[in-house]
C-alpha cells in the first residue's frame, strides 16, 4: 500500500514538547471536529452525541467560514492516489470558492499555531487533486471567525514534499 502524505511528513512533525495526554485529547478533538465539518460540507446531519461541548465553537467557526466562502464542494475526505510518484492522501475538502472558478484544496485545523509542515502537506494535496489554490482554515475554539492562510508559493513546498517522499522511500525500501 502506498504511503500517505501524513506518514511521509511524520518525521518533521515535532510534538516532543507536548505531553502525551494533551496530544491525545487534541487528536480526539480533531477527529470529532473533522467528522462534523465533513458532515456540514456534505450537507449531512451532525449528531451532537458525537461531540463534546468544547467542540461546538470549532464547528461554529467552520460553519461561518463555509457559508461565507464555499460555492461548490467537489470532494470531502476522498482518497487521491498518485501511483506514478507513489503516494496517496485524504484532503479535508476540495472545493470552489465563491467568486472563483479555480479548484481549492482546504485543510481544516483546530490547532492555534501555524506549522511549516502544513504548507508542504497542502502542496502534496494540490498535486494529488489538481487544485490551483491551497488554504488552511484554522478554526477557533470560541466560535469566532476562522483564520484562513493561503499557501501562495505551494509549488516550492511541493518540491520539498517530493524530497521528503524520496527520503521516505529510501529508508523504507525492502532489501
Amino acid at each position: 500500500m502506498l504511503p500517505t502524505v501524513t506518514q511521509i511528513l511524520r518525521p518533521w512533525q515535532d510534538f516532543s514538547g507536548i505531553s502525551q495526554d494533551v496530544l491525545a485529547r487534541a487528536a480526539e478533538r480533531g477527529t470529532r471536529v473533522h467528522a462534523a465539518c465533513a458532515a456540514i460540507a456534505l450537507d449531512l446531519p451532525i449528531y451532537e452525541s458525537d461531540l463534546t461541548p468544547d467542540d461546538l465553537g470549532y464547528l461554529n467557526s467552520f460553519q461561518q467560514w463555509f457559508n461565507a466562502s464555499v460555492a461548490a464542494v467537489l470532494a470531502v475526505e476522498q482518497e487521491y492516489v498518485d501511483s506514478a510518484l507513489g503516494f496517496r492522501g485524504h484532503p479535508d475538502l476540495v472545493c470552489r470558492l465563491k467568486f472563483s472558478q479555480v479548484i481549492v484544496v482546504v485543510d481544516i485545523k483546530t490547532g492555534a499555531n501555524f506549522s511549516k509542515a502544513w504548507a508542504v502537506q497542502l502542496a502534496a494535496y494540490a498535486s494529488l487533486t489538481g487544485a490551483q489554490r491551497c488554504l488552511t482554515v484554522r478554526l477557533k475554539a470560541d466560535g469566532s471567525r476562522a483564520i484562513v492562510n493561503e499557501i501562495t508559493n505551494w509549488k516550492r513546498e511541493l518540491a520539498i514534499f517530493l524530497n521528503a517522499l524520496s527520503v521516505f522511500k529510501y529508508f523504507n525500501a525492502k532489501g
